[in-house]
């Protein structure tokens, strides 16, 4: 960050969207000492792996600080309630100053010492991937509800059986082979012990509280113990091929179920299960689907890569509001019309050319259509309510249809044909925006006055290298905007390497009478040519 830089921010307060600040990707940055004032609830700084491990702030109640390459941190944060650090190479918490932590992360820190945190009243502890084995210091930790300790092979269950107050555990991946140490923990209510391969089951029945399991890539052979467990409402087994669900018939109770990856092949079973709410049936090719057409309380359902060719099972559906049917190439969408409250949609790489059907669902907010080559968009133009909305891949030349969703807060239009972007020029509420891989010759036409967290450009553009354009459009960015000017660097693009340049020119002419964001810009165009540099 250079000098102007600093008295830039320290100058302007920047524009906080519901009191949180991020900075990401930014190579520049080395201090976080402008935040010590900044009145904000929220920061997240990410992939900065410059900044000094110091941070000073008495508003902050949330902070995140993921994969900066710190190796240690020191914090003055009276008012600190949830710290994130995962992905950094801290070896030790110096827990001073930290003593009004409820919550705290510390995956991805590998080999880290965790002595001393006995003296926090956290609540929720999540260390999976730290390559931790000893946890005796956590058997203090009288106000811990929830813990997270997955992926971490050498770790020795036997400490935490007297943990009796634990509400929420993971112990996924973690080599397990045995339950059985864990049998005090009767208040348990939410357990993973997913990818635990031949792990013994038999002791879960004394989870009598178990409201949620996940079970799922155990190879299970045989699941008698779920009928044990009468409060459970929400499991998972997906990733496990070997069983015979027809036991699940029975458990009548279950508001959620997920049996992907499973290799069905008959799902009569789920006729008895009336109280499904979520239903995931993906990738396991059914021959007859027509029982899901009883489980009339379902809101949410995937059945993506079922092979299937008729949506006659959804008839009844009528209280869906997530449904995602992707990669069936063969369907037929003709009755999706029925499903009026559906509100997020998913029909990836289905072959589809005629979405008219589409345009009844006028209470969807997100949409997926990526990988529909030459599907045509008008009837989209009616889904007003679309917030989010994927078109990546569908050899588009032209986007007018969307002109009308000026609600949409995400779109994605990678690797399509489209030249002009004109057409969307009104969507004051994008927040994320793709043009990557496109022909676009107009690539700053929609930047007037757009909110944007994120505006990515790329190769395959062309964009504009007149330097009086270039400082109209970026002059009126407002909004604390991360502009990604990606770079091929085995590729040569002087175009794109112009665009740099010129860019950095103009915001060196505006740098006195622009704002805090233009100066974020710059700097994340710095931070991003200098990655490209080193490349």
């Amino acid at each position: 960050m250079t000098e102007y830089d600093l008295k830039l921010i320290q100058k302007y307060q920047p524009h906080i969207a519901n009191g949180e600040l991020k900075i990401r990707y930014n190579l520049q940055l080395k201090s976080l000492s402008f935040v010590k004032n900044l009145d904000i609830k929220k920061l997240t700084v990410e992939y900065c792996q410059n900044i000094e491990p110091k941070l000073k702030n008495k508003n902050i109640k949330e902070l995140k600080i993921n994969t900066c390459g710190l190796t240690n941190i020191e914090l003055q944060m009276k008012n600190l309630k949830v710290l994130n650090l995962e992905g950094n190479n801290i070896k030790q918490i110096s827990t001073s100053g930290l003593m009004n932590v409820t919550e705290l992360n510390i995956s991805k820190n590998v080999k880290i010492n965790i002595i001393g945190l006995q003296k926090m009243r956290l609540t929720k502890l999540t260390m999976n991937l730290c390559d931790v084995d000893d946890l005796s210091v956590l058997i203090d930790m009288d106000s811990l509800e929830e813990l997270n300790i997955s992926g971490n092979t050498r770790v020795k269950l036997q400490q935490l059986k007297q943990m009796v107050q634990l509400q929420r555990l993971n112990i996924s991946n973690n080599n397990i082979q045995n339950l059985s140490v864990l049998e005090s923990l009767i208040n348990l209510e939410e357990l993973n012990i997913s990818q635990n391969v031949s792990i013994d089951v038999s002791s879960l029945k004394y989870f009598v509280k178990l409201s949620k399991l996940n079970a799922s890539d155990l190879e299970l052979r045989r699941i008698q113990f779920l009928l044990e467990l009468p409060n459970l409402l929400e499991l998972d087994l997906s990733y496990n091929c070997r069983l015979d669900y027809q036991l699940l018939q029975n458990m009548v109770q279950l508001t959620l179920l997920n049996l992907s990856f499973s290799a069905l092949k008959n799902i009569i079973f789920l006729n008895n299960l009336v109280n499904l709410e979520s239903l995931d049936i993906s990738n396991n090719n059914v021959i007859r689907l027509e029982p899901i057409n009883q489980l009339v309380k379902l809101t949410y359902l995937n059945v993506s890569k079922c092979n299937i060719k008729s949506c006659n099972f959804l008839r009844q559906l009528v209280n869906l509001e997530e449904l995602d049917i992707s990669y069936n190439p063969d369907i037929n969408i003709s009755v999706l019309n029925i499903l009026c409250k559906l509100k997020k949609l998913y029909l990836f790489s289905n072959n589809l050319k005629d979405i008219s059907i589409l345009k009844f669902l006028v209470n969807l907010e997100m949409l997926g259509l990526s990988g529909n080559k030459q599907v045509v968009i008008a009837p989209l133009q009616y889904l007003c309510k679309l917030t989010h909305l994927q078109l990546d891949d569908c050899e588009l030349y032209e986007v007018s249809a969307l002109a009308p969703l000026t609600n949409l807060q995400f779109l994605n239009l990678y690797n399509n044909n489209i030249i002009y972007s004109s057409p969307l020029q009104n969507m004051v509420k994008l927040s994320s925006f793709s043009l990557y891989c496109n022909k676009v010759q107009d690539l700053f036409a929609i930047m007037h006055h757009l909110n944007y967290d994120q505006y990515t450009l790329s190769n395959q553009n062309q964009p504009s290298n007149n330097e009086q354009q270039l400082a109209d459009k970026m002059d009126s960015v407002h909004q604390s905007t991360t502009l990604l000017i990606k770079i091929n660097g085995k590729r040569k693009n002087n175009s794109i390497r112009d665009l740099h340049q010129k860019a950095l020119t103009v915001f060196e002419k505006l740098k006195t009478s622009h704002s805090f964001f233009a100066s974020q810009i710059v700097l994340l165009v710095n931070a991003l040519s200098a990655r490209q540099t080193d490349q």
